[in-house]
């Protein structure tokens, strides 16, 4: 089961709430869905350009950003080249952190 990753404490107690009037029939699918969207963060998908835009945006190097990202050099490169591989998991959760709040948030 995937982990849920809410955007902030009140939003995690308002959808477990939720979920469960849902568990027990008292709101629907579709009102659950709405729940979803308001209170889950979501990670964007990082295309090719994205990656790299918010690399230089940031005016970091292929090393520095795979440095911050704890991955390799090599899987920098291949998220920047044309290719079905893109950042997933803790890296797109720390490249989504970069995005929003620049790159000083993960930097030692």
């Amino acid at each position: 089961m995937e982990k849920k990753t809410y955007k902030s404490e009140a939003f995690a107690a308002a959808h477990e709430a939720a979920d469960d009037l849902c568990a027990l029939g008292l709101i629907g699918n579709e009102r659950m869905k709405y729940y979803d969207e308001a209170c889950l963060e979501t990670i964007p998908e990082y295309t090719p350009e994205r990656v790299r835009f918010i690399r230089l945006r940031e005016n970091l190097t292929q090393s520095q950003l795979a440095r911050y990202l704890n991955v390799s050099l090599k899987t920098v490169q291949s998220w920047e080249a044309l290719n079905p591989k893109h950042p997933s998991g803790s890296a797109a959760k720390l490249l989504t952190l970069i995005e929003r709040h620049g790159s000083h948030i993960v930097a030692g």
